[in-house]
């Protein structure tokens, strides 16, 4: 590793980044507290066929922790410096997570600027928002009891880091992947990824989706703290052309453990959509 492996912002924030293989670009966005490392048996297969982008955002990783810019809107703007940085035409855009959220900032700030389809990847979207359809625990507006759960990241480190593999819910994990999530996960700051959370949960990025004009598919899974039921009226908001695919094992890292399943669908919806 060396300094040709990160990239500086606007704003003078270091952003690591790794650029694999020729083709469509594909971008991978991982989510909350989470880097590159998670895409691994991803990219791979991926990078056979298609140049594939993945980084660490601001705050995550081997990334700068910033005290500042780091929102939706700082995130979105980070890729959009990447993606002119590289000089990347035609990005097929996936998030996952809470990445879901940040990509669809992106979408609405930018015009989908340099962008030929999008996915979503089990969406964290608009978390305080009222509606059956919202699983999340803190849905309805619950922000004392969000502020006050978030805490624990200070107090009980070990303890908060548990909550992430809870809301995970992935069986197929052994303890080997239990270690490397938690050392990955570590070096995210709890004063800049506290930010970034309360955000995301207070915007209703949910909206954008319904002004999306290039293909997008939409993955979905089956753990207990993102349901598939938010991906499900992500598909409903959706006017553009779109795919929807459910998987019923897995969790929320149900492209970490089975990968080979997700890769083909993401390959055949590039193929189907973009090509």
């Amino acid at each position: 590793m060396d300094r040709n492996d990160f990239f500086q912002t606007s704003d003078g924030a270091m952003i690591y980044y790794e650029d694999r293989g020729r083709g469509i670009p594909l971008m991978l966005v991982p989510g909350f507290m989470c880097t590159t490392r998670f895409y691994e048996r991803n990219v791979a297969e991926l990078s056979k066929k298609y140049r594939v982008i993945t980084f660490d955002p601001r705050g995550y990783g081997l990334s700068s922790k910033t005290l500042q810019g780091n929102t939706l809107k700082g995130h979105a703007r980070d890729m959009k410096e990447l993606i002119d940085y590289l000089d990347l035409d035609g990005v097929v855009l996936m998030g996952w997570s809470l990445g879901c959220s940040a990509i669809s900032v992106y979408a609405e700030e930018y015009k989908e600027y340099r962008l030929s389809a999008i996915g979503f990847i089990d969406a964290f979207i608009s978390p305080f928002a009222h509606g059956d359809w919202n699983g999340y625990k803190f849905s309805g507006y619950k922000v004392k009891e969000y502020i006050s759960g978030r805490s624990l990241w200070f107090r009980d480190p070990e303890t908060y880091y548990q909550y992430f593999f809870d809301t995970v819910d992935c069986k197929e994990l052994t303890e080997e992947d239990r270690k490397w999530i938690v050392e990955e996960i570590s070096l995210t700051m709890p004063w800049t990824g506290i930010e970034l959370h309360l955000d995301t949960c207070h915007t209703d990025a949910l909206a954008f989706v319904e002004h999306f004009t290039v293909p997008s598919i939409v993955f979905a899974g089956n753990s207990r703290g993102i349901p598939a039921s938010v991906s499900e009226e992500v598909c409903r908001r959706m006017k553009c052309r779109h795919q929807y695919h459910y998987f019923d094992h897995g969790g929320h890292m149900f492209f970490y453990s089975d990968p080979e399943t997700f890769n083909r669908l993401v390959d055949e919806f590039i193929e189907a959509e973009v090509k």
